[in-house]
């Protein structure tokens, strides 16, 4: 036998309990929402300090350890918000109530899990604050609003009507796109346990081997071997070999499952699919016609689009529970 073979099961109207309740959103998830971008794209002002938690700080600063600067150490007009905990312990704190034009030495020890040449060690910062920010919170106004679209590349906002749509879309896709994943996980794992699928042990090996070399290219690209990238991952060279092959098992169960499907309920792609997978391919951007044939052959095409062509069949014969 030299070609996959797959004897379905179930596949129709397959029962499926989610763990995920139908996507829906509320009016508090969008005002959450809209509290964040408030926040997050407010007008900020330079205010005269002391330096508090919260306020952002643009400062000179110089490491020294036993009085000898080290690499990395300085940086001037930094901007570091203090309580960010973005900095090694205890630096942020020490800076808290100083104002304008002050310098200060700011006494710190590295971390022991930092790096080899100051982990563990004591270290003075030289610190200069020249200018104290913080963010005015009035809720979104025309500059927020402003400030949100432009840093999204959104051109079609305008009000905060449009934002409300806006943002009530986005929640419900994200949240749409979290069960529709589970869905089709779902549906995949019904689909291994239901049919059927005989693999060749030339066509296993060869696609097991494939993936294993294409590892070791990569791992030679990074200056190591297969065993020493593996090691760094925390796993053996069999485990790994087992998991290849449980993952191209799956793969090919899963490519074979679906064009069988697509065949037998007349799905399969044909010309004008692909050519029309093409076109998609080519409005988007980014790509030329050459590329996407480059990428996508014609044979690759016809079975990703049947696989879509079959998910979207199982989904819309599949009897759904949504949690609650």
């Amino acid at each position: 036998m030299n070609e996959i073979k797959v004897t379905l099961g179930e596949y129709k109207n397959i029962k499926l309990q989610l763990d995920s309740p139908s996507p829906s959103v509320t009016i508090d998830e969008v005002e959450m929402q809209k509290q964040y971008i408030a926040s997050e794209f407010a007008e900020v002002v330079s205010v005269e300090g002391p330096l508090e938690n919260g306020h952002t700080s643009v400062i000179d600063f110089v490491g020294s350890v036993d009085g000898v600067e080290f690499d990395g150490g300085s940086a001037q007009n930094f901007e570091l918000v203090i309580g960010s905990g973005a900095f090694i312990p205890g630096f942020e704190d020490q800076m808290v109530g100083m104002t304008k034009g002050e310098t200060r030495i700011v006494k710190v020890r590295f971390p022991d899990n930092y790096t080899p040449e100051l982990s563990g060690k004591d270290a003075d910062f030289k610190v200069t604050l020249h200018d104290i920010k913080t963010k005015t919170s009035k809720g979104i106004d025309e500059g927020v609003l402003k400030r949100f679209t432009e840093a999204q590349k959104i051109t079609n906002i305008n009000t905060l009507e449009e934002l409300d749509k806006f943002l009530w879309d986005a929640i419900y896709r994200r949240k749409a796109e979290a069960v529709d994943k589970e869905i089709g996980a779902k549906i995949e794992k019904l689909l291994l346990e239901n049919c059927k699928v005989e693999i060749p042990e030339s066509i296993l090996n060869e696609q097991i081997e494939g993936q294993i070399k294409s590892l070791e290219n990569y791992a030679q690209s990074n200056g190591m071997d297969l065993s020493s990238m593996l090691s760094m991952l925390g796993q053996d060279e069999a485990t790994f070999k087992d998991s290849v092959k449980d993952m191209v098992t799956g793969e090919l169960s899963l490519n074979a499952i679906f064009n069988e499907i697509a065949k037998t309920e007349g799905l399969s792609a044909d010309d004008k699919d692909v050519e029309d997978f093409y076109e998609a391919g080519v409005k988007q951007g980014g790509w030329t016609l050459e590329m996407i044939k480059q990428k996508f052959p014609e044979d690759t095409a016809k079975t990703y689009i049947n696989g879509l062509k079959v998910a979207s069949y199982l989904r819309n014969n599949a009897q759904i529970d949504y949690k609650n």
